[in-house]
Parts: structure tokens; C-alpha cells; sequence
């Protein structure tokens, strides 16, 4: 959800969150992003229809800098992550200060 705010945020498109079930999303998926009046379900498709968008992130940007970037986004999915969670969760101090989030 992070990422997906972190896309909505950067080229200044306007967004809203909820709390929800996925009974009446596409694929029965969570998140959801309602773009140009179509529920898109996921955040990797969700990513693609951003790069279309009109205000889109990247257009300003230089072939070798998309490539950068992308080398970038591919090391925190693909590796960082596994840090954060270690972190996050293989720590009894940062567990226990979990809290949840109330809900809507």
C-alpha cells in the first residue's frame, strides 16, 4: 500500500483510502485503485495504468535515469524488503510495538 500511495503522490494525482473487503473488487484483490472510473486490482497493474497516465512520473526523465530507477525499485522489492521485515518482525522490541489500525 505503501508503494502505491508513494505512486499517486509523486506526480500529484489526487487519491483517497478506505478500509474495505475485497467482496466487490476485481479478482477479489486488495488494494484497489478506482483510475479514470475502472477498478484496477493489484498494485503491479495498478503501476502500469500510472505510467499511461497523462501525469505520469517518469516523463521527464532520460533513458539511462528510467533504467537507474528501475534497477533502484528492482533492489527494494526484490532484496530491502527482506530487511524491513526482518527488522520489523524478527525483533521482539519493534513486534511488540505493533499496533492495528482501527478500522473505518
Amino acid at each position: 500500500m505503501v508503494k502505491l500511495k508513494t505512486w499517486l503522490r509523486m506526480p500529484g494525482i489526487p487519491y483517497g483510502t478506505r478500509t474495505d473487503t475485497n467482496r466487490d473488487t476485481p479478482y477479489k484483490e486488495l488494494p484497489v485503485a478506482g483510475i479514470d472510473g475502472e477498478l484496477v486490482p493489484a498494485p503491479p497493474f495498478i503501476q502500469r495504468l500510472l505510467q499511461l497516465h497523462p501525469q505520469a512520473v517518469a516523463d521527464h526523465l532520460s533513458e539511462t535515469e528510467r533504467a537507474q530507477a528501475c534497477a533502484l525499485a528492482a533492489l527494494c522489492e526484490r532484496h530491502l524488503y527482506f530487511v524491513t521485515v526482518c527488522i520489523r518482525y524478527c525483533i521482539p522490541s519493534n513486534y511488540n510495538a505493533y499496533k492495528p489500525l482501527p478500522l473505518d
